[in-house]
């Protein structure tokens, strides 16, 4: 009778990596709820407040990128890379974009009252909370 041997040459490994790519999300943003709900009021306007879109805006003008990086972060992890190392890539990008957003952000500008009060027009920016706030996190 004839002997058969399995041998594993990495189908398991690629297997188990494969189901921890199931539903990975990388979320970015403040993170603590009340610089969440500045930077909402910012986005999204509210009657005193202008929208001003950085949140929205970045992810619009990124999306494709974000994409690419999310699929290279994949590889990465059949690669044997772990899902947080590889995820981390995507999720800091998406930190310095928000980040860049808040800082270079200038229209509508600031009502002259803010101005006044602030001693600069900078829209997004006050005491740099927000800006220092954004963070990014893998969920899987």
């Amino acid at each position: 009778m004839a002997t058969v041997t399995d041998t594993d040459l990495g189908y398991r490994a690629v297997l188990k990596s494969l189901g921890e790519l199931g539903g990975v999300e990388v979320l970015a943003g403040p993170d603590t709820p009340e610089l969440g709900q500045i930077a909402a009021f910012n986005d999204l306007g509210t009657d005193t407040i202008p929208e001003r879109p950085f949140m929205r805006q970045t992810m619009d003008v990124h999306q494709v990128e974000y994409a690419d990086m999310m699929g290279e972060a994949g590889g990465l992890v059949l690669d044997g890379v772990g899902v947080r190392v590889a995820y981390s890539v995507p999720g800091q990008k998406m930190v310095d974009d928000i980040q860049h957003a808040i800082v270079t952000w200038d229209s509508p500008p600031n009502a002259p009252s803010t101005v006044a009060k602030k001693g600069f027009d900078d829209p997004l920016v006050d005491t740099l909370a927000l800006h220092d706030s954004i963070d990014f996190e893998v969920l899987s």
